[in-house]
């Protein structure tokens, strides 16, 4: 993308404009503190949808109404502006950039205006080509947030941490991106990162939520697939519980081939269901008897030993079960408490020699005999502390006891149904119930629960091959258009490589040279790389030079790559650096000066014997800014603009006029001080409404009741 800003301005309440102009390369605003220089990117970031406003409170805040920006974006030109006493929002984009010192409150048209905050930065990032509406990549995450709110989508807030590098984060070791302490703001930037350098678009997310449907199908499929396998033997015997009912009803086999068993049956069920359909199965009434044939009784009192035996086992485990939970309970509340007492007792003895009371002489024999019971106490002591683990033993045991009564139970349940429903057959024919008619219910029953296993079947044959061709053919296409895994590595190896090549022009310090720093997309960190694979990370790297240069190593690189994929990236290569020369000459010494004093400064900060070795490294990062700017250009065709607010001045560089660098100088003036032309060496009383300034050098003027002229 080809973008600058044009110009940075307000309009005060007596409708003045204050601005500064920019243009493309490096643009230094210099200047004494408290001249608003950081107001400057504040004012930006504001007029970009900021939910806060960060512009620093003072004359600018008291006097200011509406701030704007003018951008240069794509050969046309978009107005952006923001009122700071009602925040109404204002964009238009028009064919010719409007001059700033013609403009006051009336160009604000309400037309344009946005008073909805919530439409104003979907409306601002179409300017900027993020008009994705839909980025969820599996539809079924919204269930896991508040409201079952959609992915918030694409927005020009994201941009701002690649734009944007404040005082207190150019230098810092703790934070690189801006807003980044803000865990949705960090998760949002990253992820949306493959969209600002497009890598993706809409059709990327429409497929990736189709693979997520299509994958889950996928594995609900093997999910039962497995639940199948699993219940294979239960679906055998149910079959089979169904076979031997018609057979103890009938007295006949429902099927008279041989082959027909249970098993047999369910793994060629759709046969079995076309024999069901064409009536190919026994119903030769002549066989059938009264249902108390001799293999029917054999079946039935089968069955009762059966359930017998079940009974007798589950008794046997219950009396067992019940034992252990005595034992532990009488253990826990009997044994332990008892014990714990009397190894009290018994520790706290105290064993000596006896005197004869009669010749006085000592007697040892009864020291020796505690001695013994003292070791008795001590082993009995010891295996007393061994109870909590044999309780966990016998724990282990209930649960095993439960784990095979629940078995039994369920061997038993069934065995039970079995015995209900032949004795429901011998019920139904002392009623004198028609036998063909019970023969086929159970023919009915079995044809029913074939056909269940026919859907699963076609469902597990049919849809799972559907889905697995649907899934290739999706990832096929993910890889074939949009190859995101690929694009975002060269990305990174791209960015490294550019990033250490800028690295090894500033004043590291020797312990980084040579240069080996890594940026990963896939997290944002950035950590330097010894010989030996270890990974020294910011917060670890020693002075704040090291942390200054690997911030401007970074995003130099990030934009020279920004610049490379040109109008495929819809991050504009605009940079906003404040302060970077603070590692030298700290932001919490005044610099009040009406000129730059750099031995002042440090002097104050207490290292004169710094001054040359300072002076060489601020100087170099002036040029090095200058030099990145003229080498992207020839690279990519596309030159970035990076915007500096410093103390420096005056610097003598070596392939540039410092001077013509400067866009703004504040010593003797503000950004609310009058204008370059105006003077001022002027009086209140000399001055008309239309005419004045805010905040004259050398006194305070009331601006709601200005004098006349």
């Amino acid at each position: 993308m080809k973008a600058h800003v044009i110009s940075i301005g307000m309009v005060d309440k007596i409708d003045k404009v204050h601005y500064v102009e920019f243009g493309l390369g490096v643009n230094i605003i210099t200047g004494k503190s408290s001249t608003g220089k950081s107001a400057i990117l504040e004012i930006f970031d504001y007029c970009m949808g900021s939910s806060e406003n960060n512009i620093p409170h003072g004359k600018i805040t008291q006097h200011g109404t509406w701030f704007f920006t003018i951008l240069s974006l794509n050969l046309k030109y978009l107005v952006v502006a923001r009122n700071l006493v009602d925040d109404s929002r204002y964009i238009n984009e028009v064919s010719v950039a409007p001059n700033p010192k013609d403009i006051d409150s009336s160009y604000f048209k309400e037309e344009y205006q946005i008073r909805d905050k919530k439409k104003f930065n979907p409306e601002l990032g179409r300017y900027f080509n993020l008009t994705i509406d839909d980025i969820e990549e599996d539809l079924e995450d919204r269930e896991y947030r508040k409201n079952n709110a959609r992915k918030g989508r694409p927005s020009i807030r994201n941009i701002m941490p690649f734009l944007l590098q404040h005082q207190n984060l150019i230098a810092n070791k703790h934070a690189i991106f801006y807003r980044f302490d803000e865990n949705k703001k960090r998760e949002d930037t990253i992820d949306q990162f493959k969209i600002f350098v497009g890598f993706v678009k809409g059709e990327y997310f429409s497929l990736k939520q189709q693979l997520s449907n299509l994958i889950r199908e996928k594995k609900a499929i093997e999910r039962l697939i497995t639940k199948n396998e699993s219940e294979e033997s239960i679906r055998i015997a149910r079959i089979k519980s169904i076979l031997d009912v018609y057979f103890a009803t009938t007295n006949t086999p429902l099927f008279l081939e041989q082959k027909a068993t249970a098993e047999y049956i369910y793994q060629n069920h759709k046969r079995y269901l076309r024999f069901i359909a064409d009536k190919n199965f026994n119903t030769n009434n002549d066989t059938v008897t009264d249902g108390t044939n001799d293999n029917s009784l054999v079946d039935f009192n089968t069955l009762l030993d059966s359930r017998v035996d079940l009974e007798a086992k589950k008794r046997t485990l219950l009396h067992k079960a019940l034992d252990v939970e005595r034992t532990i309970n009488y253990t826990e509340t009997v044994f332990i408490p008892s014990a714990s007492k009397s190894s009290d007792a018994f520790s706290s003895t105290i064993y000596s020699n006896s005197q004869c009371y009669f010749c006085s002489h000592d007697n040892n024999n009864n020291y020796k005999t505690a001695n013994k019971l003292n070791n008795a106490l001590v082993w009995l002591n010891t295996e007393l502390s061994k109870t909590n683990y044999q309780i966990d033993s016998f724990r282990h045991t209930k649960a095993e006891l439960d784990s095979e009564i629940k078995e039994i139970d369920g061997k038993l349940k069934k065995v039970k149904k079995e015995i209900a429903e032949i004795r429901s057959i011998e019920e139904k024919l002392k009623n004198k119930e028609d036998l063909d008619n019970q023969a086929s219910r159970y023919v009915g029953r079995l044809e029913e629960y074939l056909e269940s296993l026919d859907s699963l079947s076609d469902l597990n044959d049919k849809n799972y091959d559907n889905i697995i061709k649907d899934i290739e053919d999706i990832e096929s296409q993910l890889k074939e258009e949009f190859n995101v895994d690929s694009k975002i590595r060269t990305a990174e190896t791209y960015i490294n490589k550019q990033m250490n090549k800028i690295g090894e022009k500033f004043d590291f310090e020797e312990d980084y040279k040579p240069i080996n720093l890594k940026f990963s997309l896939s997290n944002f960190d950035l950590y330097y790389k010894t010989d030996d694979d270890k990974k020294i990370y910011l917060r670890s790297m020693g002075s704040g030079a090291n942390w200054l240069y690997s911030h401007l190593s970074l995003f130099l690189a990030l934009h020279r790559y920004f610049c490379k994929i040109g109008d495929k990236s819809v991050i504009p290569p605009i940079l906003f650096i404040d302060q970077p020369t603070q590692v030298y000459f700290p932001t919490n010494i005044e610099d009040n000066s009406n000129e730059f004093d750099a031995q002042d400064l440090v002097e104050k900060r207490g290292k004169p014997e710094s001054l040359d070795a300072d002076m060489k490294s601020v100087k170099n990062i002036f040029e090095q800014l200058v030099q990145f700017c003229k080498d992207t250009k020839d690279l990519t065709g596309i030159e970035p603009q990076i915007i500096i607010t410093d103390h420096a001045d005056g610097l003598t560089l070596d392939n540039v006029t410092f001077d013509d660098l400067v866009v703004a100088r504040w010593r003797d003036r503000g950004f609310i001080y009058p204008l370059p032309n105006e003077s001022v060496n002027i009086k209140s009383d000399d001055i008309s409404k239309e005419q004045m300034p805010i905040g004259i050098k050398g006194e305070q003027l009331n601006l709601l009741d200005p004098p006349t002229s």
